[in-house]
């Protein structure tokens, strides 16, 4: 359904202006996919997957403790408010959300403008890659290596893209 239907009920008044802003970010495009998923429920959670009947429990793969939902994995979770503690986004931890996850992505994105933005999609890409690697590879990597590498990549990402923007890459 996505823009045109709705689908994200927190959105409905600022859908375009959320989308616009979302797939215009420099971020590198798998990590604006991956923001859109979010948003739109479409992630592999355990909750999620129980709810298609894949015969999974629902508890986090990371704390064990609670029902891992996008919202669990990303803002709710133990390991998630260590990662944005040391993110230096710290509204995002402070910040209680009792909405959706697009309606939490929305709000971030509007208070974190232009610049905070980026950081915010891929600490959140960051987090549900370190979550895969915990469910597929049995490894989980400490919240600040999960910052770091995100940071990293967003780096990296955006020196690659202002070069080739400048001819210096081809």
């Amino acid at each position: 359904m996505g823009r045109q239907g709705h689908a994200f009920p927190a959105l409905a008044d600022g859908a375009q202006q959320f989308w616009q802003g979302l797939w215009t970010t420099f971020v590198p495009p798998r990590v604006r996919v991956q923001a859109w998923r979010f948003c739109d429920e479409a992630t592999p959670t355990m909750a999620n997957l129980a709810q298609k009947h894949a015969g999974v429990e629902t508890h986090c793969v990371l704390c064990g403790a609670e029902v891992e939902t996008t919202k669990h994995v990303l803002l709710e979770g133990p390991f998630a408010r260590v990662v944005w503690a040391l993110s230096h986004i710290p509204w995002v931890v402070l910040h209680r959300w009792d909405g959706d996850t697009a309606g939490w992505f929305s709000a971030a994105i509007r208070r974190l403008g232009l610049k905070g933005t980026p950081r915010f999609l891929m600490l959140c890409w960051a987090l549900w890659r370190n979550r895969n690697r915990r469910r597929m590879e049995g490894v989980v990597w400490e919240p600040l290596q999960v910052v770091n590498d995100a940071l990293l990549l967003l780096s990296q990402y955006q020196e690659a893209r202002t070069k080739l923007r400048l001819g210096l890459l081809r």
